[in-house]
């Protein structure tokens, strides 16, 4: 009779260590839980957060791109103005120099003839 009841107490014992442990491990879990949730939560925002900056780097990149494409233009546009400037120059000097030209090329054939 004795024996029954320390098998009973012990019993009763490890049946509420036993529960206590569940109820342990139960929370232990649900705390893993909303950890893994929190995680999720900070690892969607730093996607997001990612994800705008990317588009930011794509549009500040596009924007330089078209910046360069302008300044690529307005310098081929100053280029060739600089070319018909100099042309016009060299057809200024021409000009002014034709007459000087005409009248020394007349003298040698007037010498000659």
């Amino acid at each position: 009779d004795g024996k029954i009841m320390q098998l009973r107490s012990k019993t009763d014992r490890l049946e509420e260590e036993n529960k206590r442990i569940e109820e342990e491990k139960k929370a232990d879990l649900e705390q893993r839980d909303g950890k893994i949730m929190q995680l999720r939560s900070k690892t969607d925002r730093l996607e997001e957060e990612n994800k705008r900056i990317e588009e930011e780097k794509k549009a500040d990149m596009e924007q330089r791109d078209g910046m360069i494409m302008q300044h690529e233009k307005e310098i081929s546009r100053l280029e060739h103005e600089n070319k018909i400037i100099y042309f016009c120059r060299l057809l200024t000097v021409f000009a002014l120099c034709f007459p000087v030209i005409v009248d020394f090329v007349c003298k040698i054939v007037e010498s000659s003839g």
